[in-house]
């Protein structure tokens, strides 16, 4: 379970329960009831569903790039981060070296040798919002260069 999994259902199931006592505690201090001790417990439940979608929690291997309605609007560091939610999506970016393998290759050499080559790559994301919004999807953009590369290097 992700950080902000957890930390979304504990928000949840605190809010709930605050709006649930609240609404008890208007609901008896009123005699015979008032409608608006209603309140309480759909104020906890409005809470408990709106608070945990705005907090996430930013692993310290990620960065989080924000879009506010659809704008580039900041990066945010690893930690518990407070999202508008509908209003802000959240990207993940994972900053951690990652490897791809290459699958076998073949190709011919100058000399007009055939081999067959595979590979692996290494990489590391430097620029976390280059990476989420100038390339469709960077994984695949490197994983296709270094292929390419390979063949022209054989």
């Amino acid at each position: 379970m992700r950080p902000s999994a957890a930390v979304s259902t504990l928000l949840f199931l605190v809010s709930l329960a605050l709006g649930s006592i609240v609404g008890i505690v208007l609901w008896t201090s009123q005699p015979g009831g008032d409608p608006i001790a209603v309140v309480g417990p759909l104020g906890g439940l409005l809470v408990g569903i709106f608070l945990p979608a705005s907090v996430k929690v930013v692993a310290q291997w990620e960065r989080m790039i924000v879009l506010r309605l659809g704008k580039f609007h900041g990066i945010a560091d690893p930690g518990l981060r407070l999202l508008i939610p509908v209003i802000d999506t959240p990207m993940l970016v994972e900053m951690r070296v990652q490897t791809v393998p290459i699958a076998q290759q073949q190709a011919i050499t100058q000399d007009n040798v055939p081999v067959v080559v595979n590979g692996v790559i290494f990489f590391k994301v430097i620029d976390p919002e280059a990476a989420a919004l100038k390339v469709q999807d960077y994984r695949a953009a490197i994983w296709r260069l270094a292929q390419a590369t390979l063949r022209d290097v054989a």
